[in-house]
């Protein structure tokens, strides 16, 4: 999606993208002071929802960490890690990946891990706009985030000069944050138990 877009939506909702048939120039009326602070508040949106509700996957594959005194390996996890997944490290092998809990997770950012390559599943930080990005930017977040992040934006836009406005606003936002779910995800593998059937 391109922030061109995302500008749009937010202008329109606060009911300041056109006037008259013409697209309002940055120009007017303080509109470029309204513009500057699109991407911040989205960003913030998408902070929220990202750490929220809507978590969102990622997969990074780790291999050649720091060699410790123990024999163990040190990884630094990727910059956009925020949480961990339940059931999130595997280690690699023959057999293809296999659950593992054979790991130390220290300090958020560092996991310790026996020699191998793992591969860790985690819940991410979104993806944040520039201070200023270019209309023909490409944002990677979904369409579904960013739209429950465009009424926030406007939310916040019209805040201290339209009650009716914000509120209209602000519960709408409230309410499509509150249907916002993540996908379920279903993992299936053969199951061992003690009698080794």
């Amino acid at each position: 999606m391109q922030y061109r877009n995302i500008k749009r939506a937010v202008l329109e909702l606060i009911d300041q993208y056109s006037t008259a048939g013409e697209v309002i120039s940055p120009a007017y009326n303080h509109q470029s002071d309204t513009i500057q602070k699109i991407p911040g508040l989205i960003n913030q949106a998408l902070l929220d929802i990202r750490t929220g509700p809507y978590p969102e996957r990622n997969v990074c594959r780790l291999e050649h960490g720091e060699t410790l005194s123990n024999g163990w390996k040190q990884h630094i996890l990727p910059g956009d890690f925020w949480r961990l997944c339940s059931g999130g490290v595997r280690k690699l092998s023959g057999d293809g990946p296999q659950l593992t809990n054979e790991y130390q997770l220290l300090g958020g950012r560092t996991l310790l891990t026996p020699e191998g390559t793992y591969l860790v599943e985690y819940f991410h930080y979104p993806e944040q706009l520039p201070d200023s990005p270019a209309d023909e930017y490409e944002f990677g977040e979904s369409p579904e985030a960013v739209r429950i992040a465009c009424l926030y934006a406007a939310a916040c836009l019209v805040r201290t000069e339209d009650e009716f406005a914000y509120t209209t606003l602000s519960n709408e936002y409230e309410a499509r944050l509150s249907r916002l779910t993540p996908a379920f995800v279903a993992e299936t593998r053969a199951v061992q138990d003690v009698y080794g059937f």
